[in-house]
């Protein structure tokens, strides 16, 4: 039995940047028996979500955080996992552990823990000082109750529900202690354990459970008007250390430009949600800005439209996405062009292969005449709520002109572009975002629609897909590991039915408070934020 997680990958022998595949199969070290320090237990793991400007003056002890956003939270549930919730999930809600930049583990309700070296057994010792905000301890209990929760398809946590069933038995020999069974060797449960809120059963399945939110975190919720504001109040017992803050209160703002207008004036001290443009614009005159890395850029194509089926099609289109420009023109220089799925700081992220898909015409064209493809016209479907993705498809629509490819640009609202994905029914190509921030490689394959072998937005249906997948979910050793991703990254460079372009970073600026980071995962956390005045 090894004792924690905190391991690295040898360098491989392939050419490209050793990957960080993490959890490593714990085998490879035992009797070692590394133990996991506690020390900063009570501190808060912070993703280093890159932050702008002059340092902040001395923190005032107490005072209101004001935040405007451009969506208010969708629920007050700990276990609905949408990205307009990730404020109410990192501040009110706690995990048992919390990654690192890293995606090493560190402790948060849990304390400490032990994996036997398949990663078909994990143990956690709790702490024993948390209460929820109603002053019911936490115990073992509560963690069973969310880790059967969270299967349900009707709670929200769908990117859960996967890892969540692959644990068989549940036993707590004490109310600080939980062992867990799994069906399967798992070197990625430690994911859902980043991401999964732990709640209160009576709190969740009572009559109030739409008005109310009964967490452990650092803060606790005084009032929510759907669609309005969210007041948050200091949680004079949270566990760890005491937050400065007395209170936060967020209100949703109509758009993107009167977000930035407010916090340049100090009408707020938080603007979540900006455009890059104002972001960089902000930042120039000495505003904070933080930089969550969170989500991705990307292109999705129908396989089953005429134009796309050849591979080579597609690959030329890949090859004409000017990602350089976008990144440097739309995004102002804050993301890095990506030919490959996985984020900046992911595991498997490899330098080389992000470059793969770098633009070049000429190679388009040769393609595309190897495919006997001639006078294509095609159409890409936006997500208007990211109006970045229509910058690109305008760019990508000049670059294809180039080389006989005639593009129709059309940009819909986010219903209708979900209508169209999820049932695979666009035309010839879709762009939108997507995020697997924090997940095990090969687990972003099973709870990221655009890559799922199974019911994409492609309408790809290939056996040697999901063959990829499941080698990668199983594989345990280092070597392995490495092995069966950089195998699915080829395999999904090849097909170029999924075409990443960069990172799509969520901006915040920030302005007479610091303190303030955000999650491996996504969201703003704010348990050592501040005002300055």
């Amino acid at each position: 039995m090894t004792k924690g997680i905190s391991m690295k990958n040898p360098s491989n022998d392939r050419g490209r940047r050793p990957r960080r595949l993490r959890p490593a199969h714990p085998g490879a070290l035992a009797g070692l028996a590394l133990t996991l320090a506690v020390v900063g237990a009570c501190a808060p793991v912070e993703s280093g979500g890159e932050q702008g400007g002059p340092p902040s003056v001395d923190p005032v002890d107490g005072g209101t955080l004001t935040i405007g956003r451009l969506g208010d939270v969708l629920s007050l549930d700990g276990n609905h996992i949408r990205a307009n919730n990730y404020l109410l999930l990192n501040n009110v809600y706690d995990r048992l552990i919390e990654y690192d930049e890293d995606l090493e583990p560190h402790p948060s309700l849990a304390e400490s823990w032990e994996v036997n070296d398949d990663y078909t057994q994990v143990t956690f010792d709790l702490r024993e000082d948390v209460t929820f905000h109603d002053g019911k301890p936490l115990t073992a209990a509560d963690v069973v109750y969310t880790i059967e929760r969270v299967r349900d398809p009707e709670v929200g946590a769908t990117q859960l529900s996967g890892l969540s069933n692959l644990i068989t038995d549940m036993e707590t020999p004490d109310d600080y202690t939980l062992s867990l069974t799994l069906s399967q060797p798992t070197p990625g449960i430690f994911d859902m354990f980043n991401f999964m809120a732990i709640v209160d059963q009576e709190t969740v399945e009572g009559p109030d459970a739409e008005q109310t939110a009964n967490g452990t975190g650092p803060y606790e919720l005084e009032d929510w008007s759907p669609g309005n504001s969210l007041t948050l109040i200091k949680n004079e017992g949270f566990w760890g250390e005491e937050p400065l803050l007395d209170r936060i209160e967020t209100t949703v703002v109509g758009d993107a430009q009167s977000l930035a207008t407010q916090v340049e004036s100090g009408a707020i001290n938080v603007a979540e949600g900006i455009v890059a443009t104002d972001a960089s614009r902000l930042e120039g005159q000495g505003i904070e800005v933080v930089n969550d890395p969170v989500d991705m850029f990307y292109i999705t194509a129908n396989t089953t439209s005429d134009a796309l089926s050849d591979a080579r099609v597609r690959q030329a289109i890949n090859y004409a996405i000017d990602r350089e420009r976008f990144a440097s023109e739309v995004m102002e220089g804050y993301v890095e062009p990506t030919s490959i799925f996985w984020p900046t700081r992911s595991p498997a992220h490899d330098e080389q292969a992000a470059r793969t898909y770098d633009q070049d015409l000429n190679r388009a064209e040769q393609l595309l005449a190897e495919a006997g493809a001639e006078d294509l016209e095609i159409e890409i479907v936006t997500n208007a709520s990211f109006p970045e993705l229509e910058d690109m498809a305008t760019i990508l629509q000049a670059d294809l002109a180039e080389i006989g490819v005639e593009l129709t640009v059309r940009s819909v609202e986010a219903a209708e572009w979900a209508e169209l994905a999820t049932t695979g029914t666009y035309q010839d190509l879709a762009a939108n975002i997507y995020g697997v921030d924090g997940f095990h490689p090969a687990y972003a394959f099973t709870i990221s629609r655009p890559l799922t072998p199974d019911r994409n937005f492609s309408n790809v249906d290939d056996p040697r897909h999901q063959e990829l997948v499941n080698d990668a979910i199983l594989a345990l050793t280092e070597t392995d590991q490495d092995a069966t991703v950089s195998a699915l990254t080829d395999y999904m460079l090849d097909e170029s039915f999924m075409l990443p372009i960069s990172s799509a970073p969520r901006f915040s600026a920030v302005a007479g408070a610091g303190g303030i980071t955000s999650r491996v995962g996504g969201g703003l956390v704010l348990r050592s934020a501040y005002v300055t005045e």
